[in-house]
């Protein structure tokens, strides 16, 4: 079975707009980061909510800034959290998707990370 069939499992995402000017990561973003992120969404917040239950019982009764930092430093600080969100989304990647990735893995991971936050904080707060 060919990797590319995942993309026709991935949502459309209406409010993308093909624009002319702007940079290869932002396509990427957009065309892939975005749709697979919706796409594993329930999965992601279950994910969140069983680490949340390991590691933190008063995150319930916390403030909502309290709330938004604690998502934040648990996917930028725990490695092992961070990696397993990552490994979520890394693997609905085609080959020619991962090899783009991976081209640019740094200025994609941030990318990456920091839509990871702003869902769980979107979805958990």
């Amino acid at each position: 079975m060919s990797r590319n069939k995942l993309k026709e499992l991935r949502p459309l995402i209406p409010s993308i707009s093909e624009v002319d000017k702007i940079t290869p990561s932002e396509h990427f973003q957009n065309t892939c980061l975005r749709p697979i992120l919706k796409f594993q969404n329930s999965l992601l917040v279950a994910i969140f909510q069983q680490y949340n239950s390991k590691h933190r019982a008063s995150f319930l009764n916390g403030t909502n800034d309290f709330k938004l930092t604690y998502v934040k430093n648990a996917v930028q600080k725990d490695r092992d959290f961070k990696n397993q969100l990552l490994g979520c989304i890394i693997g609905q990647f085609t080959l020619d998707e991962f090899e783009i990735f991976a081209a640019d893995e740094k200025e994609n991971k941030k990318r990456l990370v920091a839509m990871l936050i702003q869902r769980l904080q979107s979805q958990v707060v």
